[in-house]
């Protein structure tokens, strides 16, 4: 009985041993769970239900990012395979419809940014004295 009791002392002894540093302070212990709901953005559906734990959460964005993965590689694939069909003259004016549809992608994306930034416009005012009176607006 004495020797199980040593073991054990000795197993316990080992264990704090690792959770206490040298210089006499406690570290946590390491997790790989996150401390809250915060931490794991999951999109609807799923983030509507509020009772699910965080290992859930943790495997539905893990399955949602696997998912994207597949999903990219899919449509890069199709791009790829259906680009191989083209001839150059049809590769050349692909190009050209990208290039169109990324410039409008970007200009809307600073419209956005623009509007987002500027303070709506101001009712119109009256003209300074003197100014010239604007020109009626004929619909």
């Amino acid at each position: 009985m004495n020797r199980n009791l040593l073991a054990i002392a000795a197993a316990a002894l080992l264990a704090v041993s690792g959770i206490i540093r040298a210089d006499g302070e406690m570290k946590k212990p390491a997790t790989t769970k996150p401390t809250s709901h915060a931490t794991i953005r999951i999109i609807k559906p799923w983030s509507e239900i509020t009772t699910l734990s965080d290992e859930q959460r943790m495997k539905i964005d893990e399955i949602h990012k696997l998912v994207n993965k597949q999903t990219k590689a899919i449509d890069d694939k199709e791009k790829d395979d259906i680009a191989a069909l083209l001839n150059d003259e049809q590769k050349t004016q692909l190009a050209e419809v990208e290039a169109k549809g990324k410039e409008r992608e970007k200009s809307m994306h600073a419209e956005k940014a623009h509007h987002s930034t500027t303070a709506p416009a101001a009712a119109p005012s009256a003209p300074a004295p003197g100014a010239p009176a604007p020109a009626p607006d004929n619909q």
